[in-house]
């Protein structure tokens, strides 16, 4: 007790207060506890450390006695004595701020990131999913949450949060590979192929140029880049890759539109001409035969298929087809020659 005029006990910070006997006795606070103010007697005075903070200190005299746990752990104790209780954030999940007192203080990983491991302490724990791939998870935990790109696609960016960031393949290339990375990886289509389409993802989208035609061009987008074999040739192959594919019409033939595909293409030379030109474009190579001559077979390469009208007969226009187009001597006259052009090589019989 205290008389009159004389000053009041207290105890001190990081003490509690209490009557035994009428006489004040003074508590040391415990571990994840402390006092701030000298405890009246009478008075409970030592607090309890907050949730997210212990303290190991016996008499702790404030509330900065009481530890925060670290970036990326949460305590939901109140008075906690030891950093044990801190629990760590779960993968997926990190926390910059200290200090937190609920797992729901921990922070997803952003979109685009995943984090396999506990406690992450900082938002570059996250890992970012790698170019090529991306991640629509929030709270991602494992690299498979980060998806690949779709074969005929690519992405070159990191961190990617959605299929959408995936750019088809241009026009003329194509790419069978998941997750690329580069538009590197959209490969060109060959010579003598084109595609038409974005996205392609196999090389089949990659489009042959038509038979009677070719392609020199790589990466190509359209048929039109794909050039006609020129009059007087002819290609049956698809997807020809140079001039070469396309073959020239055999004498005795010859064809006047460009772009043909087969060799029925190449037109033959009717009875009664010829033509030894490879690669004809046009009916002026085929050449008639001789006057005095005649060729019953179509598509002749040589000369030497025009036969000579008989000894006897005479022909005196070009191009005949059919020994009928050989003309008899008149009557009184005979040709004593093959071949006879014209009547001035008749011959008159003088009669006795």
């Amino acid at each position: 007790g205290s008389s009159a005029g004389s000053v009041a006990c207290t105890c001190n910070a990081g003490y509690s207060s209490g009557m035994e006997s009428g006489n004040l006795v003074c508590t040391v606070c415990p571990a994840g506890k402390y006092s701030e103010s000298p405890g009246m007697p009478g008075e409970e005075y030592c607090y309890g450390c907050p949730p997210g903070t212990y303290s190991a200190v016996l008499g702790a005299g404030g509330p900065w006695f009481c530890l925060s746990c670290p970036f990326g752990k949460y305590s939901e104790e109140e008075g906690a004595v030891d950093i044990s209780t801190c629990v760590t954030c779960p993968p997926g999940t990190y926390s910059d701020v200290s200090p937190i007192e609920s797992v729901n203080d921990c922070k997803f990983c952003p979109l685009g990131t995943y984090l396999p491991n506990s406690g992450g302490a900082s938002i570059d724990d996250c890992i970012l999913c790698i170019a090529g791939k991306y991640s629509e998870t929030p709270k991602a935990e494992t690299e498979i949450d980060c998806k690949f790109c779709a074969a005929g696609t690519y992405s070159n960016g990191t961190a990617a949060t959605s299929s959408s960031t995936c750019l088809q393949c241009p026009w003329g290339t194509y790419s069978e590979t998941l997750g690329a990375y580069s538009l590197s990886l959209c490969l060109l289509c060959p010579a003598g192929k084109y595609s038409p389409n974005p996205g392609a993802d196999t090389f089949g989208a990659c489009q042959n140029c038509r038979a009677g035609t070719y392609s020199i061009s790589w990466g190509a987008w359209s048929s039109a880049i794909c050039v006609e074999c020129r009059a007087g040739t002819y290609s049956p192959l698809e997807g020809a890759d140079n001039e070469t594919a396309c073959q020239l019409c055999p004498a005795g033939t010859y064809s006047e539109s460009p772009g043909r595909a087969t060799l029925d293409d190449c037109i033959l030379c009717t009875a009664g001409k010829y033509s030894s030109y490879l690669g004809a474009s046009s009916i002026s190579w085929c050449l008639n035969c001789w006057a005095g001559t005649y060729s019953i077979y179509p598509g002749a390469n040589s000369p030497l298929t025009c036969v000579n009208c008989p000894m006897g007969y005479f022909s005196d226009l070009l191009g005949r087809s059919e020994l009928s187009d050989c003309s008899a001597c008149p009557r009184g006259k005979w040709s004593e020659i093959e071949r006879a052009p014209t009547r001035l090589r008749i011959t008159v019989i003088a009669w006795q």
